[in-house]
């Protein structure tokens, strides 16, 4: 479940930042809306980051938990 959960996220950020690298050509060519549609994916990739740390810290707390009460460690 975690891998999935890992994937999918890995997923949805290289989609965020394949979006950053449009953004960005775009606000090369002059367009003035791509600087702040670039501020929100990065902001959204910032989000997404700190959402698979929190992937493995919830699953690692439900591993330490199944072996507390499975009596593995103490």
């Amino acid at each position: 479940m975690r891998r999935r959960a890992l994937e999918d996220n890995q997923r949805f950020t290289a989609q965020i930042e394949a979006r950053i690298d449009g953004l960005k050509e775009r606000a090369a060519k002059g367009d003035a809306g791509a600087k702040s549609d670039m501020d929100m994916q990065k902001s959204l990739l910032e989000t997404k980051k700190k959402e698979a740390q929190a992937i493995n810290a919830k699953y690692d707390e439900d591993r330490r938990r199944y072996l507390e009460l499975t009596g593995k460690i103490k």
